[in-house]
Formats: C-alpha cells, sequence, structure tokens
C-alpha cells in the first residue's frame, strides 16, 4: 500500500492511494504550477496537502505507521525534481 501525488503539466494534480484492488483517487484539482512547495501535514487519520502554504484539500486516511518513507519522482519521458529542505517531522 503507498499513497502518490501526482502533478501534470497541465497543472491538474491527484492524490491516489494503492492497494492491493488497484488505484483509488483522493482528492483532485488543478490549477497548480510546475514550481512548488508541497507539504503534507498528518495528525491521527487527517491528512491535510498544501501547495505554497495553500490548503489544496483534506482526506481521511490511516495514520502512517512508524518506519520508512520514501519519495519517488517519474515523468514522461523526463523529470526534473529539486528538493531544498526536505523534512519529515513529527508534528506537536
Amino acid at each position: 500500500n503507498h499513497y502518490r501525488f501526482l502533478l501534470g503539466a497541465d497543472g491538474t494534480w491527484a492524490l491516489q492511494q494503492r492497494t492491493p484492488a488497484g488505484y483509488s483517487l483522493l482528492l483532485s484539482g488543478s490549477g497548480l504550477s510546475n514550481a512548488g512547495v508541497l507539504a503534507i501535514a498528518q495528525r491521527g487519520p487527517v491528512t491535510r496537502l498544501y501547495w505554497n502554504q495553500g490548503l489544496l484539500g483534506e482526506a481521511v486516511l490511516p495514520a502512517f505507521p512508524a518506519g520508512n518513507y520514501g519519495f519517488v519522482l517519474g515523468g514522461a519521458g523526463y523529470a526534473d525534481a529539486y528538493f531544498d529542505n526536505l523534512r519529515v517531522r513529527e508534528l506537536p
């Protein structure tokens, strides 16, 4: 199981969950630039997504379990990603 955030060249975006049954759409929208700051805040089962400090939406998800976290970037043909001050931290 995993979650993924997709950002299209046209500014559309989606948050999906992968389970053995396939992908489920949790949140989606449009109007984002390809350059920005994505922040994900999880408190209990509530997950909030922010883009450049603006709230994109929230979903009720199981709390992330303790363990390893990873980030994957993919694109059609190529993709560029720049991480500055990448942090995974527990909220107070």
